[in-house]
């Protein structure tokens, strides 16, 4: 996809070595401490590419 149309993925909570079930699966058990970080990323990305009020 990223071939086709330049962009970005996060991957937050999926270390691709941890044994887990696939993201879109009723069974995935999100490791809810990872909410933080993944917050404080998208705020840290907005701060940066939005000017200040």
């Amino acid at each position: 996809m990223l071939e086709a149309c330049p962009g970005a993925y996060f991957w937050i909570g999926t270390d691709g070595e941890t044994p887990s079930k696939p993201l879109h699966n009723a069974s995935y058990d999100f490791n809810d401490a990872l909410i933080g970080p993944g917050v404080a990323m998208w705020v840290g990305l907005v701060e940066k590419q939005l000017p200040a009020a």
